[in-house]
């Protein structure tokens, strides 16, 4: 979709993109959605193109629409009664400084990125300390070998920014339904 095989070059091109795209707007639903619509039906599109758009806002964009389900996911939680103080990052994710600062951005939750950030890696570590009796509870194994590297926090002059982003996310998932139920 965006030609290109170097993350770290698309990553470097997307950065001088503007948060929000310049209005192109992307729907992550590529293999349906499992939350908080639990749609498996539900499909990906990119809207709001045009000829002076480059593949960096593509790019950007469908960062910012994961980061745009992640909120959805967030405010389902929130309306549920629950409501997080941060979100602890693991994985491949963790080297794009882009992908780190648009989720904290559009969630104004800080990230926090573990010196190991191959968690299941280093979960069976925690799990073989305790085994082998290193350690007496996960949770004091988890103490000790668990560190954080790093904190990314939200940019608060882009809250206003991503939540009309989000909304317009929402309004695009139930566009598409609409399309696809033929209303």
């Amino acid at each position: 979709m965006v030609a290109e095989e170097d993350y770290e070059r698309l990553n470097d091109e997307a950065v001088s993109v503007p948060p929000g795209s310049e209005g192109v707007l992307c729907l992550d639903h590529f293999q349906g959605n499992r939350t908080p619509w639990t749609d498996a039906a539900s499909r990906g599109c990119i809207t709001g193109l045009s000829l002076n758009h480059t593949r960096a806002h593509i790019y950007r964009a469908l960062i910012e629409s994961i980061c745009f389900g992640t909120e959805c996911v967030l405010e389902a939680m929130r309306d549920g009664g629950f409501a997080a103080s941060s979100i602890v990052i693991a994985g491949g994710p963790t080297k794009s400084p882009l992908w780190l600062q648009a989720h904290a951005d559009v969630s104004q939750i800080p990230l926090v990125v573990t010196k190991v950030s191959d968690a299941p890696a280093l979960g069976s570590a925690i799990c073989a300390a305790v085994g082998a009796g290193l350690f007496e509870t996960i949770e004091k194994a988890a103490a000790a070998m668990v560190h954080v590297d790093r904190v990314i926090e939200p940019n608060r002059a882009l809250k206003e920014t991503y939540q009309r982003c989000v909304e317009r996310y929402k309004k695009l998932y139930a566009a598409m339904v609409s399309l696809r139920e033929g209303d």
